[in-house]
């Protein structure tokens, strides 16, 4: 490395590892769940003949990652919008689990308050 050259400040803050790079372990967790139920969601779709509920769920996949991305290249707000609507729909589906006695539904819900509350605030925890 060049002396001449000042060391970038993210670089004396947090070590190594690019602050934008932190945390994709986790987004690779996340990301498998939410893969294999769309796949299955689909194909359930397409095998019992609902074109139109197929079509939707294509594009709210489409939707899905591409927000996805935009959180893989570390933008901000779009992490801190989807935790936020994830913890909200977590939220939602504890109560309706509890509701009905689905614990199908709890655990589902518990998982998504858990993932958007770390997407929340991952600031604070890297990444």
């Amino acid at each position: 490395m060049n002396t001449g050259s000042p060391t970038p400040l993210w670089r004396e803050v947090v070590g190594e590892t690019e602050p934008w790079r932190r945390g994709r372990l986790f987004l690779i967790i996340a990301a498998i769940p939410s893969f294999t139920t769309q796949i299955a969601t689909l194909t359930l779709d397409i095998l019992a003949g609902y074109v139109e509920q197929a079509l939707a769920v294509a594009i709210s996949a489409a939707l899905f990652w591409l927000q996805y991305y935009f959180i893989w290249i570390g933008v901000h707000w779009v992490r801190w919008l989807n935790g936020a609507l994830t913890m909200l729909w977590g939220f939602a589906l504890i109560i309706w689990g509890a509701r009905d006695g689905s614990g199908l539904g709890i655990v589902v819900g518990a998982y998504c308050l858990m993932v958007g509350a770390y997407l929340g605030r991952s600031d604070l925890v890297g990444l």
